[in-house]
């Protein structure tokens, strides 16, 4: 039987333990996060923390006939199984958005940072902060070009210092904090 793969909503910053202990009870499970420095604490010290790439979701895979979501709903760090809203059905995820998934994560769901994330929604002119990128760490910038995106995740944006706007290419990790116009 080919795996089914559905989404499993987990409890608010569970998915790692939800993770675990649904291998425990012997499913496939992909949890795909992100390695990602922050800085954090009162002291703001940068530490490296995993960041999921769906924030409050996991994926099984139902193997065998006798795999039933009753385990999985039942388990320590789990909310619930997505469902279908009218047939309450579990909704299954369709095979080639999981193999394009974990097609781009290494064995333990680790994806590479220096893709550019899906969750950025910054438009040229947008103001940022920009966190966690020496010597600009704290300075507000303006987003210069979108199109610029390259492959390693940089961005292009207007810095103003010294008295003048100068454009500078930034990790697109490092913009944060986006403001309205």
């Amino acid at each position: 039987m080919i795996p089914q793969w559905f989404a499993v909503m987990t409890q608010a910053g569970q998915e790692a333990h939800a993770e675990r202990h649904l291998r425990k009870r012997g499913f496939w499970v992909f949890y795909p996060h992100q390695r990602v420095k922050e800085r954090r604490g009162r002291n703001k010290l940068l530490e490296i923390v995993d960041r999921p790439l769906f924030s409050r979701y996991v994926f099984v895979a139902l193997r065998h006939p006798n795999e039933t979501f009753e385990a999985v709903d039942t388990t320590y760090g789990v909310a619930t199984v997505v469902r279908r809203s009218f047939s309450k059905e579990p909704l299954q995820i369709p095979t080639p958005v999981m193999d394009a998934l974990i097609e781009i994560a290494d064995a333990e769901g680790l994806v590479p940072s220096d893709k550019p994330p899906h969750w950025f929604k910054g438009r040229e002119g947008d103001t940022v902060e920009l966190v966690d990128e020496e010597p600009y760490f704290g300075l507000v910038a303006r987003i210069a070009s979108i199109s610029e995106l390259d492959a390693k995740g940089r961005i292009r944006v207007f810095l103003r210092m010294l008295g003048a706007e100068r454009e500078v290419d930034v990790p697109l990790q490092a913009v944060a904090t986006l403001r309205v116009r």
